[in-house]
């Protein structure tokens, strides 16, 4: 424990806790927690908490060869060289990756080693190292004209010449989407995020195989805030919608329908209730937290580029 710093040459186990920095040189088993920086150039086992975190590795649950150690940073900005457990910050930076960035920006490698593994999870509205991202135009019971734009990676993909999985049935990607809803006859509008699983089938290994990436399953949830007008609305509202899509590939793309099914919150009286303009089935949901919540059946149709 210091009011300024901790320093070791080499190993440490236990507990480093500094005013303004933590320096572990070879490995770091137990907890750094300071102000400012926290660095290990080694292993971290255990969990690093400050502004800025730095670790050689992490380990954590997708580690070859298994492992029971764990390894989290947790700060404003965090770097790993090699990170199979959890960055969780504004920033997060991993050159290998298979376990969880959540942050506002992540920075991960496109492409995967050769092992037979599964890469991590990105959560974030930008995600760098993006790949399988893809751009949406639809309609729903919401929105006359909705608009989606998704950053990502690939869970299974391999270093096969058609990066089809060599065990799973589908090609997994893991992808954050960026919404924007717009309704240009009631002036109203809407935008969000999302976090969606996305599968492609796989029928052979064969890269020229026509009827691989044929089908298309994606699923998630989604959160949108709503505006009753061209202007932003200030009250809180938050639409929760879980989604289920499938499409088949068609011309330059995915032609798709969806279902979900949505929770909505929102502040005001229930004399408001009827000034979101939704097309479906509206149920009321009574009113946790002082709020008024309803849920409904939703749908979607449109073409995925």
């Amino acid at each position: 424990m210091a009011g300024l710093g901790n320093t070791t040459g080499g190993d440490s186990e236990g507990l480093q806790l500094a005013g303004l920095f933590n320096i572990s040189q070879r490995s770091m088993s137990g907890f750094q927690v300071s102000t400012l920086v926290n660095y290990t150039e080694g292993q971290l086992t255990g969990i690093q908490l400050a502004l800025v975190n730095k670790a050689g590795r992490i380990k954590g649950s997708k580690s070859t060869p298994p492992t029971k150690a764990r390894g989290m940073q947790w700060g404003l900005v965090n770097f790993s060289k090699a990170m199979d457990g959890w960055q969780i910050g504004l920033v997060n930076f991993s050159k290998g990756f298979r376990g969880k960035q959540i942050g506002l920006i992540n920075f991960f490698p496109k492409y995967g080693s050769k092992e037979l593994a599964r890469m991590g999870t990105p959560v974030g509205l930008l995600n760098f190292g993006s790949r399988g991202g893809y751009m949406r135009l639809h309609y729903n019971e919401v929105f006359t004209t909705n608009i989606e734009y998704t950053t990502g990676n690939c869970l299974n993909c391999t270093w096969t010449q058609s990066g089809m999985p060599i065990e799973d049935r589908n090609l997994i990607f893991n992808q954050n989407a960026l919404i924007l809803g717009i309704d240009p006859s009631l002036n109203t509008w809407g935008f969000g995020y999302g976090f969606q699983k996305v599968l492609y089938n796989k029928s052979s290994m064969l890269p020229t195989d026509p009827n691989n990436k044929k089908r298309l399953i994606t699923y998630g949830v989604k959160f949108m805030h709503l505006n009753r007008d061209r202007n932003f609305d200030r009250s809180f509202n938050l639409l929760s919608r879980f989604n289920f899509d499938y499409g088949l590939r068609k011309f330059f793309g995915y032609l798709y329908v969806g279902f979900s099914l949505n929770y909505f919150m929102y502040a005001g009286g229930e004399n408001n209730s009827n000034v979101y303009k939704i097309r479906s089935i509206r149920m009321p949901a009574g009113q946790p937290f002082g709020f008024n919540s309803e849920f409904w059946p939703g749908y979607s149709i449109g073409f995925q580029f």
